[in-house]
């Protein structure tokens, strides 16, 4: 009885467990972490949850896709508006695990 009643009032540490890994809520990675220029955005929802996002626009000159100071030059005509008009957009949600900027390595994929 004792173990349910626990399960009960421990249910949204085991479906949604934020402390997961460790300093998680603490330190959050930001893509200039890792060389990506970025927006950071935050939109406030009609029930008052807010949400952050980072907003990456794709742009003509890349990092190297191994993270390497060097750079690769993107062979488009037009400015980064253009080039950036003409790639898709991309809305990556994460797991309830962790947080957003666990997931920013696989926006240099």
């Amino acid at each position: 009885m004792i173990g349910a009643g626990l399960l009960y009032y421990g249910q949204n540490s085991l479906i949604y467990p934020s402390n997961v890994p460790e300093g998680s809520r603490t330190n959050v990675a930001t893509p200039a972490d890792y060389g990506l220029p970025y927006s950071d955005l935050s939109f406030t929802t009609p029930d008052n949850v807010k949400i952050r996002a980072y907003l990456l626009i794709q742009r003509k000159i890349l990092l190297s896709a191994e993270g390497s100071p060097g750079v690769e030059e993107v062979t488009i005509e037009g400015d980064d508006a253009d080039y950036a008009r003409s790639r898709p957009t991309v809305l990556f949600l994460h797991a309830n695990a962790g947080n957003l900027g666990h997931r920013i390595p696989l926006a240099k994929v």
